[in-house]
């Protein structure tokens, strides 16, 4: 899962192999942040069924002080505090379910988004193809959550490797 406040990025793994992909959107208007990550979580759980899910993996959100510090980082930190709330409470519906949360720069390192996005789709099999371009197009301008859902469950299963290869 690539968390988001207002939708996820979502990918289907059975035996290490992407079966479904999707960005699933929470509330239209909620009346608050809390709101708004309570209904994205139940949206999610609608979607997968999360009663059928032997392991979850959600990307959990980290503050990069030091990216801040030099000015690299402009958003403000508080803005990762309602991802963290739909990370939450998706463990907590998987509570069953083995529940990994690796940090963004566990999955991707330090990889440029359209190099990182690249290496995922070089990754897919012909059929993984399939699935996560009809899922993309549907998704819209929202695709680029569902190519990180997939780059998140590449790394869970070990076909995506973070290191970056000199040139």
């Amino acid at each position: 899962v690539d968390p988001g406040i207002r939708g996820c990025g979502l990918a289907v793994f059975d035996g290490g192999v992407l079966v479904r992909a999707a960005y699933v959107p929470g509330a239209a208007a909620p009346s608050s942040r809390a709101q708004a990550a309570a209904e994205t979580v139940m949206s999610v759980a609608r979607w997968v069924g999360v009663d059928a899910v032997d392991e979850l993996v959600v990307e959990w959100p980290r503050i990069y002080a030091a990216r801040i510090r030099s000015g690299a980082s402009p958003g403000d930190p508080n803005d990762l505090l309602p991802l963290a709330a739909v990370a939450g409470g998706l463990a907590v519906l998987a509570a069953g379910s083995v529940v990994a949360c690796p940090s963004p720069s566990e999955w991707k390192g330090q990889m440029p988004k359209n190099v990182c996005h690249a290496r995922i789709w070089s990754k897919l099999s012909p059929e993984e193809l399939g699935v996560l371009e009809a899922a993309a197009e549907r998704a819209g301008a929202k695709a680029h959550n569902v190519v990180d859902a997939v780059g998140i469950g590449l790394h869970h299963v070990g076909r995506l490797s973070t290191r970056v290869l000199p040139s």
